[in-house]
């Protein structure tokens, strides 16, 4: 993953062909033989090269890696309407590109999930076209978006992150910003032939109630797994409060005799260890948690001398400018992952009879801070994959990675 752009992280692929063999090894032919195998969004770009660069130490020079070639552009489609002109000058200003085509893919121009967010914002902004990001990855040119689906559903409890066949599907559920699409860049890491779904958080689509109660809020958790899923085994995935999530869910799932197979924690904790210092209401504490995790890295609450109010507010700001939702969509971004952090709080977690990965983040960590220990009186047995990231970062590139080492063995057993 490079970012040569702030904010413009893209997928690349450095190849050392083997010469004894007789391929086409150009960047575009190997693209097309990924293409195959994987959806557009996931496909790298290619960079082919003699022989990687390396340290004085024999390792991978990773900054010595060239920045990867905008691939070759066929010639270009004429809009056939000034909807589709302006459609593919949103693409271009997006992609910070001088121009797009009505048949060029977004993600093969380098677009990724964060880009995809934003371009749907703009999308519905300018021409007022209820877009999704699902459906920008269901038919990612310009003139696919006009023809093919244009329905919502970016805030829908049920979030398709990669359908696919063949294995049983992986649910990741929510961290405290109630978005599960977090969790895309891991699922381009996992086998292509396992389904993974998000769980967002009841209360962010138009016109749904938040939950009252943390039992309300994991019964809808599980019935939207059981209309994907009717039957177990089920396999569960969940980071800092989606991790409390997934617990409670497992729980539900066996208690009404169905089998978990695979629940892991990403970095969660029980509640009951959970840190509410004296600088701060629970509730404030509870949206500061919520608002590093938007901006993806921590904040030292002692920078601002103490004035927690005016750290929120620094916060809200910049989260604010990272995401690409309107100022009533982002109020109730705040007030859904509060209200779901709130109910977590309060709830005593149920004893799961299982075995439970527990992805542990090690940096920043505190001596009173939580332990994966703190889990053992809720599972029947732990074992600890620790990353060496803050808990902000556990989805950042090189902790996804380990991630994905471990899981993938897991999940490429057993069919549907």
């Amino acid at each position: 993953m490079r970012e040569d752009q702030p904010d413009d992280k893209r997928l690349v692929a450095y190849v050392v062909p083997d010469r004894g063999r007789e391929h086409d090894l150009s960047p575009d032919a190997l693209r097309r033989r990924v293409l195959a195998a994987l959806p557009a969004y996931m496909v790298p770009a290619v960079v082919v090269l003699d022989e990687l660069p390396l340290t004085v130490n024999g390792k991978l020079d990773r900054k010595a890696l060239p920045a990867p070639e905008l691939p070759s552009r066929t010639a270009p489609a004429a809009a056939r309407s000034p909807r589709e002109e302006r459609l593919c000058a949103l693409f271009a200003k997006v992609l910070g590109l001088p121009d797009v085509d009505v048949e060029d893919d977004f993600f093969t121009l380098g677009g990724h999930s964060l880009l995809a967010m934003r371009l749907a914002s703009r999308i519905r902004a300018d021409l007022a076209i209820d877009v999704s990001v699902r459906s920008l990855f269901q038919t990612p040119t310009p003139r696919g978006l006009l023809e093919g689906v244009t329905d919502g559903g970016d805030f829908d409890v049920l979030l398709p992150l990669r359908p696919a066949t063949g294995r049983r599907p992986l649910f990741c559920i929510h961290p405290a910003t109630g978005l599960a699409w977090s969790y895309l860049a891991l699922a381009r890491l996992l086998p292509t032939e396992v389904p993974v779904y998000g769980l967002q958080a009841p209360g962010l689509a138009d016109g749904a109630e938040r939950p009252a109660s943390f039992s309300e809020m994991t019964d809808l958790m599980v019935q939207e797994i059981q209309r994907v899923q009717p039957q177990g085994p089920y396999r569960l995935l969940g980071w800092s409060l989606g991790g409390n999530l997934a617990h409670a869910v497992a729980t539900r799932l066996r208690m009404a005799g169905a089998e978990v197979e695979l629940l892991a924690l990403v970095d969660a904790y029980p509640a009951a260890t959970w840190p509410y210092p004296d600088m701060a209401t629970p509730e404030q504490w509870d949206e500061f948690a919520l608002l590093t995790t938007l901006v993806a890295q921590p904040h030292d609450p002692a920078s601002h001398d103490g004035d927690f109010a005016s750290l929120l507010t620094a916060l809200r700001a910049e989260a604010a400018a990272h995401l690409p939702l309107d100022q009533e969509r982002f109020a109730r971004l705040l007030e859904v992952g509060v209200n779901a952090s709130r109910l977590a709080a309060a709830y005593t977690p149920e004893r799961f009879d299982g075995t439970v990965l527990h992805f542990t983040a090690t940096q920043g960590r505190t001596p009173s801070g939580p332990r994966p220990c703190a889990w053992e009186p809720y599972v029947e047995s732990l074992q600890e994959y620790p990353l060496d990231c803050s808990h902000e970062e556990v989805l950042a590139h090189v902790p996804r990675e380990r991630m994905a080492d471990v899981l993938a063995p897991l999940l490429i057993q057993g069919t549907e």
